[in-house]
């Protein structure tokens, strides 16, 4: 199936480059693109703050902007194709002229100016121009994709000081009844096996309390490692609605236009169609303007019609070869789109689900209080036992862990929505402080 059929038929499922790109997705809304704009107000300050001095000073951005600056190199180099090229030899020679017969040394000067390429020189410029715009988009790219780790590892500390004050309340209680039993025990009112079971429930809410420290101390390692070692006091922001986020068909759109990964790889699209225009090109001769001296033949001008055929058929591997990179281009903008929808759909659905979570979990901790309170009055009047109360203590804790997580959840759901379909996302700065 000849390529061409290939792309038409990615073009119209998938995108088109650049000037194209509208008729698939409409126009670009004048808001969405990477602006150091204030951030929404569902996005912590402190949390900005830490994407900001993330994407400043995180290695991985630095390294896309040094390759943004090799690449805009290159395209001022391939600038220079379409100016005259300069060339001296210096020659050995030992017959041909009366000059070389005397000393056997002469000089020659050549300078040849293109006229016609057959499309190489500007297929060069136009596949560097190409790269260079990729390198700028993978600047973008990299700084967004620090924005999401930040918030990743803002809010998994989040979670883990969530986690560590309930687990902590509910220790305490758990250690209050256990001193219960200690007394009921020693009194003979109850078997040693109960304050066995009630040690052990300690002793799990203490595992897992654990467990909450370990989380918080990585994501704060984490988060430390990705500012710079600048510290952030992330905090849980009030919980945040479905409602407040854009429609989730206007936020693909809007991530489609503006998204710094599918804006390189159209960039690469444009460079691997410009490498086959060279490889075509380099199958017809080239036409050069010539001035030439030398101290044999002496001072000409000419018209230099010059074609090479290179090694073999390697000419049109070359062809071959940029075909399947173009292929290959389509294909992984297909990928990267399909990422980037099936990632949308997702953070709605966490975002959506943990709303529900959210509301479930509060009033399941209300009545799991309250349910506590009635439990120990029944138990000092002897109609429930120590594992009832046991058992809603720990009801409750479940609840507030429950309710939490969702908190965090929407949290980070929401901010990962506003960063993809770029209402947010702080960009390199050049500044440190």
């Amino acid at each position: 199936m000849p390529l061409s059929f290939h792309a038409a038929l990615l073009l119209a499922g998938v995108a088109v480059p650049h000037a194209r790109a509208q008729e698939v997705y409409g126009p670009p809304a004048a808001d969405i693109g990477p602006q150091n704009l204030p951030p929404p107000a569902t996005i912590p300050a402190e949390l900005d703050r830490a994407a900001a001095l993330a994407v400043t000073t995180h290695p991985i951005v630095n390294a896309a902007e040094a390759e943004s600056e090799a690449l805009d190199a290159e395209l001022r180099g391939a600038r220079w194709l379409r100016y005259p090229n300069l060339g001296v030899e210096a020659l050995a020679a030992t017959r041909g002229s009366n000059f070389a017969d005397r000393d056997g040394l002469t000089a020659n000067i050549v300078a040849e100016q293109p006229l016609w390429s057959g499309g190489r020189i500007s297929g060069e410029i136009d596949s560097a121009n190409a790269a260079a715009r990729a390198g700028r988009e993978r600047i973008g790219e990299a700084a967004r994709q620090i924005t999401i780790d930040v918030t990743t590892a803002y809010y998994q500390q989040v979670l883990g000081e969530e986690r560590i004050g309930v687990l902590t309340d509910s220790l305490e209680q758990h250690r209050i009844l256990v001193g219960s039993i200690e007394r009921r025990v020693a009194q003979e009112v109850s078997p040693q096996v109960d304050l066995t079971l009630a040690r052990s429930r300690v002793a799990q809410i203490e595992l897992e309390l654990a467990g909450a420290r370990e989380l918080q101390d990585r994501a704060r390692a984490r988060l430390l490692q990705l500012t710079g070692g600048v510290p952030v006091v992330p905090v849980l922001p009030p919980p945040v609605s479905a409602e407040a986020m854009p429609l989730l068909e206007q936020a693909v759109a809007d991530g489609l236009q503006c998204s710094p990964t599918l804006q390189a790889l159209l960039s690469q699209v444009d460079a691997a169609e410009a490498r086959r225009r060279v490889a075509r090109g380099e199958l017809l001769p080239q036409v050069l303007f010539q001035l030439s001296q030398n101290e044999i033949i002496g001072a000409r001008a000419a018209l230099v019609v010059r074609a090479e055929t290179g090694s073999g058929l390697s000419r049109l591997a070359a062809i071959d070869s940029a075909e399947a990179r173009i292929a290959r281009a389509f294909a992984e903008f297909g990928q990267a789109e399909r990422e980037l929808r099936e990632q949308l759909q997702t953070d709605y659905v966490q975002l959506r689900a943990a709303q529900d979570r959210i509301a479930y979990g509060a009033f399941a901790a209300d009545t799991a209080a309250d349910l506590i309170e009635s439990y120990q009055r029944q138990f000092i009047a002897g109609r429930r036992s120590w594992l009832d109360v046991m058992n809603a203590v720990r009801e409750a804790a479940n609840a507030r862990l429950s309710e939490s997580e969702a908190r965090v959840t929407a949290a980070t759901s929401a901010a990962r929505i506003l960063a993809l379909s770029c209402r947010w996302g702080p960009m390199p700065t050049g500044n440190t402080q």
